[in-house]
């Protein structure tokens, strides 16, 4: 769809996916492009029972819904066993590895910093540079006796991680993740 005789095709399905992944197409292209090239994201390259690209779309509709695996699993035809063991052995260690500092940058600089704050004065909120709150995924790891740490205000099993971003949304920083009952104060 990059070319211009074809800008136009198709276009209501690109923006009912990248609504339902929550990012362009040309971005999800590239991660998938990336991961599909790193040996990392195969146990075996000769068998490939779940396309990554169904994978892929499976774990960022997933982060996107907040939606339990069971829910995710229907929606993509794909066992929930496979799903959530390659999103958290798999997905996540790769991210982190591979794009987490591309696109999660603190601000080191006082120029930087100035930068992030002048949007928020702009809205009417002088001295701010960042909104942060917790965010909750769904978890199954976790040894059954500790199965109650992990229950917050979900009602469910859940990690949780503080989220920081700037003005327009994009992260700044991620805290290490904590059982779900951990208070975002804390």
């Amino acid at each position: 769809y990059e070319e211009e005789a074809n800008k136009g095709t198709h276009a209501a399905m690109r923006k009912q996916f990248e609504a339902a992944i929550r990012m362009p197409l040309r971005t999800f292209q590239r991660l998938l492009k990336d991961m599909e090239e790193d040996p990392f994201m195969w146990r075996d390259p000769a068998k490939r029972p779940v396309p990554i690209s169904v994978l892929l779309m499976a774990a960022l509709r997933f982060l996107a819904l907040g939606c339990v695996w069971e829910g995710i699993s229907d929606i993509f035809c794909v066992a929930r066993r496979t799903l959530d063991v390659w999103f958290k052995e798999k997905f996540l260690i790769w991210m982190m590895a591979n794009k987490y500092h591309k696109y999660v940058k603190t601000p080191r600089t006082t120029k930087e910093l100035r930068a992030l704050e002048k949007p928020f004065e702009e809205a009417g909120f002088p001295g701010m540079f960042a909104m942060c709150d917790g965010v909750h995924v769904w978890w199954t790891g976790y040894s059954y006796g500790a199965k109650n740490a992990f229950k917050g205000k979900e009602k469910y099993p859940t990690v949780v991680f503080n989220v920081t971003v700037d003005y327009d949304g994009k992260p700044i920083f991620v805290s290490n993740l904590a059982a779900g009952m951990t208070n975002d104060k804390a």
